[in-house]
């Protein structure tokens, strides 16, 4: 074959190919790095479950002590009773005879309320002027949702009667106060709790002897 049919042959000059050496390394050093964050991963993946399945070795030891298995029943069984039925006293000097219920929705937690108002007629003889006691709401089993304080210094004439409204904030962490607002008028009983009041000649009646 004439030479100058022959295939021909590229020289790669000597810088050439040690740039090319050069940039495999680096690519290589590279590709090593990016695979470390990966494999750091994997390894902190793999320590964080040999950490949970440890904490749940031990804590089903700690609940298979006997002591601490009795408790943890007598625990569930104490949840598992339904609250009391409200009592309601005979003998207290105010009884509740009208109420109503009206949810403040708002964009924060901080910033709901509960709107309440109520009417408490005196049943006695003898002016009222200073209360202590309290108002919960229930559902139909009995179950508390929410406990608000009764307006002390109100005045309830002989006989008569007194009405109160205000706002009271939402307690986030409570999820029963909630339900107040998905509640029927009807549905939602009402208990009034005196504990004591102060008549106006300043003579004390107490629920408690």
């Amino acid at each position: 074959m004439p030479d100058d049919q022959r295939p021909s042959r590229m020289s790669i000059p000597k810088a050439d190919a040690t740039m090319s050496r050069s940039c495999k390394y680096i690519c290589l050093v590279l590709a090593g790095f990016a695979l470390v964050p990966s494999y750091a991963d994997d390894l902190s993946n793999e320590a964080l479950a040999r950490r949970i399945q440890e904490l749940e070795k031990r804590l089903s030891a700690i609940e298979s002590i006997p002591q601490v298995a009795a408790m943890l029943k007598l625990r569930e069984a104490v949840n598992a009773l339904p609250s009391p039925s409200p009592t309601p006293q005979a003998d207290a000097p105010l009884e509740i005879t009208q109420w109503g219920y009206k949810f403040q929705d708002a964009k924060y937690d901080f910033d709901k309320r509960h709107l309440i108002h109520y009417t408490l007629k005196n049943r006695t003889q003898r002016a009222i002027k200073l209360v202590d006691g309290s108002l919960i709401f229930r559902d139909l089993l009995g179950e508390k949702m929410l406990t608000i304080r009764l307006e002390q210094d109100a005045f309830y004439p002989a006989g008569g009667s007194y009405e109160t409204e205000g706002a009271w904030d939402v307690n986030p962490i409570e999820p029963e106060q909630m339900r107040l607002q998905r509640m029927d008028h009807d549905d939602i009983k009402p208990e009034l709790v005196i504990r004591r009041v102060v008549f106006d000649d300043n003579t004390v009646w107490s629920a408690t002897p």
